[in-house]
């Protein structure tokens, strides 16, 4: 089923069995249009096989956990929208449990992807979907036991219906390869996940309030938050938590994000902004990026995001330069003293 809202790009997701494992087949465009339904689809089907992982365990099925593998293979586009999607699924996957992976970009997908600092780098990013289809059944497979006794692979709970997730549930479409896996290893439940604490700091690393700050100020009319360090898994949620006290405490909060100080950014640093330029749009406020590095002006582009947020070389360029409008208006906000 293809999805279309409005102008948005068509996207088509189809969700199918192999073996005991949840694959979603992506097909057409992800971009800003369209890549907050993706986000919903993909953590409900993560949900789901934490749920059905669940299920077996307590039933004392002897097969092991349910994983959620993702081809790209049929996409044509992505930005850093999309990216913001896997990514976002990719820590909800990691935080109840489940095994998760990604494979099949192509072309420009893949360079975008390579662009965001996914490629080599994100453990559940793989070039073939033979490739993540290896993976999860690796990382979902404990050694056997002696009284091990194999169960049906393709007794599973129900899938979530491919195609619009809040609405259209035509029939999916189920594909049951032959062949058992051993049990389970513990994965947590969703009521875990709600109190999931942080994931834990890699040995030798400084501790995450260290590695990031977030500093907010005003300039005239202005917010302007300072991120200094390096944005990755660990530290996003100060950023996002940043951005999100600004826009959300503020009606038409216009918002400067000075990266002048940030050494480091990856996919989870560009979920960041995509979230903010998300507020901006429903708050009716504005957001603008400046002084990134070279590397990251590269990656801000590659992905997309330059179309998407005002981006300029200095604080006091985004202030006075290009008009900060909302998306559809012509107000500006006050000018910035002199």
């Amino acid at each position: 089923m293809s999805y279309v809202r409005g102008a948005g790009a068509p996207l088509d997701w189809q969700v199918s069995r192999r073996g005991r494992h949840l694959l979603v087949a992506l097909a057409g465009e992800v971009d800003a249009s369209n890549s907050r339904r993706l986000t919903r689809r993909l953590i409900l089907l993560v949900d789901q096989a934490a749920r059905e992982s669940a299920a077996r365990g307590s039933q004392g099925r002897g097969i092991g956990p349910v994983a959620l593998v993702v081809d790209l293979a049929g996409l044509r586009f992505l930005d850093a929208a999309g990216i913001s999607s896997l990514v976002t699924a990719a820590n909800a996957a990691q935080e109840l449990g489940v095994a998760y992976a990604v494979a099949g970009a192509r072309g420009r997908v893949a360079r975008v992807l390579e662009a965001g600092g996914l490629t080599g780098v994100a453990s559940w990013l793989h070039p073939e979907l033979i490739d993540a289809m290896t993976a999860v059944m690796d990382a979902t497979t404990p050694l056997p036991t002696a009284d091990q006794t194999p169960a049906d692979p393709g007794d599973a709970a129900p899938l979530p219906a491919r195609g619009d997730a809040d609405g259209a549930h035509p029939d999916r479409t189920d594909t049951t390869a032959a062949g058992a896996s051993p049990p389970q290893q513990p994965t947590a439940s969703p009521a875990e996940h709600r109190t999931a604490g942080p994931p834990a700091l890699p040995a030798g690393r400084k501790p995450v309030g260290e590695l990031l700050s977030a500093r907010t100020s005003t300039l005239g009319a202005f917010t302007v938050i300072a991120l200094h360090g390096e944005l990755d898994r660990l530290t996003h949620p100060i950023a996002d938590h940043a951005c999100r006290h600004a826009q959300t405490n503020t009606v038409g909060a216009h918002l400067i994000l000075d990266l002048s100080g940030l050494h480091f950014a990856d996919a989870n640093g560009l979920a960041v902004f995509v979230q903010a330029m998300r507020r901006a749009d429903t708050h009716g406020g504005t957001l603008a990026l400046a002084a990134a590095n070279t590397r990251l002006q590269r990656k801000l582009s590659i992905t997309g995001l330059t179309r998407r947020i005002p981006v300029f070389p200095t604080v006091l360029a985004a202030t006075r330069l290009t008009p900060l409008t909302t998306p559809g208006t012509t107000e500006k906000p006050p000018p910035a003293p002199n």
